[in-house]
């Protein structure tokens, strides 16, 4: 008698290449029978996003797995706001006649509290997935924590992306035995390939931008937001007074004319803005770097901290970064107190001058994001499920 196959749904925000490789080897996995609902099309060019404007990621992430999107019925969608996704249609999708489980993300945005009470009214076991840390500020703390531990009780199990992602739901009463671990992850193999394919180019790729040989290129990707924190970054490259650092932003976003402004009030002229960059793009500017540096002073996670590693990157992240405890060893990078910038030039001005030490690092980096990937996902995520449809039967 074979093996059970369960009918999986997920529910998620938008299509993005950080989530794509897991829902393919969800797919593929021979117990799940996998359909991905999606609430917004933010992400393939047909709609706006906050910080970047009108992008695609230049990523296949719609490939490999069945998807639909569900339609929207909020007055002004957006991803960004909690009523800019209204789904009703979630009650008719996530319910026993269709799926074994559902896959929540988290309470944000309001479509979200709606597939939370379909599946509810209608049995169906919640597997939680968010990207909660406790070390990220939060806002009306006493709401929730009314509202969290309540929601906690009616989940069947917890997909936890990491170390602070656990702790967090343990902070909460969630019992050990709901916990599975399922890494945060990138695609690995799509990056090292990248990185296999473009490595000899390197030095082709760093005379484009303009960077010197002798340059050790400081790197940041992602969105220009308060919270990313990058005036603390430009200030510490400042006092390094280096000729040998150079930065690269490469991102978009509502703070990018504070930025410039600011680079040139404190005379950096070795400050690269190249603007927003596909996944293909951004695989030239990994290569082309010698440093990865994110210095969020709110950061869930920070997948591009896994992209970077990928690349052989050593980092310096602040230790609101999600990934630190997971990714952020001695032995792959330093970290530093966020807002502390002091602290950041002293772990930039250590790795600027020992070549030596940046290349040990980045071999860290390499090996750690070796063990950080997708490879048991499916296969977790299938216990997980057998482990809610038991709960409910019970």
């Amino acid at each position: 008698m074979g093996e059970r196959r369960y009918r999986l749904a997920v529910v998620a925000i938008r299509p993005q290449p950080y989530h794509s490789p897991l829902y393919r080897a969800l797919a593929a996995h021979p117990q799940l029978d996998l359909t991905v609902y999606f609430l917004l099309e933010e992400g393939l060019g047909q709609a706006r996003d906050l910080d970047y404007g009108r992008f695609d990621w230049g990523y296949p992430v719609l490939d490999g797995y069945r998807s639909q999107f569900l339609r929207n019925r909020a007055l002004r969608p957006s991803g960004a706001r909690f009523a800019g996704a209204f789904h009703p249609g979630l009650f008719r999708r996530l319910h026993p006649r269709h799926h074994d489980a559902a896959v929540v993300p988290g309470w944000f945005p309001l479509s979200v509290w709606l597939a939370h009470g379909a599946c509810w009214r209608s049995g169906l076991p919640v597997l939680l997935r968010s990207a909660a840390n406790p070390a990220d500020p939060v806002g009306r703390p006493r709401a929730r924590a009314w509202v969290l531990p309540r929601l906690f009780r009616r989940c069947a199990a917890f997909l936890t992306q990491g170390t602070r992602n656990a702790e967090f739901y343990r902070r909460y009463g969630v019992p050990e035995e709901k916990l599975f671990l399922v890494p945060h992850a990138v695609d690995n193999d799509f990056f090292q390939q990248q990185r296999a394919a473009l490595g000899p180019r390197r030095g082709e790729l760093r005379r484009r931008l303009g960077v010197p040989d002798d340059a050790v290129l400081l790197l940041y990707a992602g969105r220009f937001a308060p919270e990313k924190r990058l005036g603390d970054l430009l200030e510490a490259v400042r006092r390094l007074d280096d000729p040998r650092a150079w930065l690269a932003l490469a991102g978009e976003g509502r703070e990018r004319a504070r930025l410039e402004q600011q680079a040139a009030a404190l005379g950096l002229k070795q400050v690269l803005f190249p603007g927003f960059q596909t996944q293909a793009e951004l695989a030239e500017f990994y290569t082309a770097a010698d440093i990865f540096v994110l210095p969020s002073e709110r950061e869930p996670w920070g997948l591009v901290l896994n992209e970077a590693m990928n690349f052989g990157l050593p980092a310096v992240v602040s230790e609101r970064v999600g990934a630190a405890p997971d990714l952020v060893l001695p032995g792959t990078g330093r970290t530093f107190p966020p807002g502390d910038v002091e602290a950041l030039a002293g772990c930039l001005r250590l790795l600027v001058a020992d070549a030596g030490l940046r290349a040990r690092l980045g071999q860290g980096a390499l090996e750690r994001i070796r063990q950080w990937s997708h490879a048991g996902s499916a296969a977790t995520i299938v216990r997980a499920v057998e482990f809610a449809v038991r709960g409910v039967q019970a």
